[in-house]
């Protein structure tokens, strides 16, 4: 996964729930509550995630309140973040 070519993973409108758009980059993201999640991520979302206004999903699928997710780094592919 290096995020290039493949369709963005954050939630959205797509009939599977995601986004759905040109991903640009795959990164690690995570929570206070230390879930880590690698997904590939699109502009938009790049900019959520800097601006931390991107929820945790894990978080939300467990009932938490809104929880924001920081960008803990780019993931390479090669298992190295």
């Amino acid at each position: 996964m290096t995020g290039v070519g493949e369709r963005c993973q954050f939630d959205g409108q797509e009939a599977d729930g995601t986004c759905g758009g040109a991903a640009v980059i795959a990164v690690v993201v995570g929570c206070v509550h230390e879930h880590l999640i690698i997904l590939s991520a699109c502009q938009y979302h790049v900019e959520d995630v800097a601006h931390d206004e991107a929820d945790c999903q894990p978080c939300l699928d467990a009932g938490e309140p809104s929880c924001a997710v920081a960008l803990v780094g780019e993931f390479s592919g090669d298992g190295h973040a």
